[in-house]
């Protein structure tokens, strides 16, 4: 899959100069050099995982970051973030949230809150959204697409 995302040729090189950087005591390079849709863009399947997910490869979207644009309008303005949180680490895809940096990010979602096996949990919400503004703009939103709740 990985050569499919990004080419024969940027693997080739990210394997060569990261098995360099290895040898010198440099880690990641190969990350470094095959970039997102490597780094964090594909998870394989594992016996941990869901069913049908663990028999097959999840690609993250082609273009995260007009994803998370377009999901902070649907909702009104909040703020979102395409992740990949794993038990290895965070790798912060792309956002639409001005008021968090991809370091704090990766720090609230270091000990990966939404899990990886059985618990389902495809979106998390980050509870104290900085001001109250968030959370109208949301509600405001979902009151005008769905009615009032009965």
């Amino acid at each position: 899959m990985a050569i499919r995302e990004v080419g024969w040729p940027r693997i080739l090189v990210g394997a060569i100069i990261g098995a360099c950087g290895k040898l010198i005591g440099i880690r990641g390079l190969f990350y470094r050099i095959t970039g997102d849709r490597v780094r964090g863009g594909i998870d394989g399947p594992c016996s941990y995982t869901i069913a049908p997910y663990n028999q097959c490869v999840v690609l993250t979207p082609e273009n995260p970051k007009q994803v998370a644009e377009d999901l902070s309008t649907a909702l009104g303005g909040c703020s979102v973030a395409i992740v990949d949180a794993n038990d290895l680490g965070v790798n912060i895809l792309a956002q639409a949230c001005p008021e968090y940096s991809n370091g704090l990010l990766a720090r609230l979602l270091k000990d990966n809150p939404l899990g990886q096996g059985a618990e389902q949990t495809p979106i998390g919400i980050i509870a104290g959204c900085p001001g109250q503004l968030c959370k109208q703009r949301f509600w405001r939103n979902f009151a005008s697409r769905f009615g009032k709740l009965r």
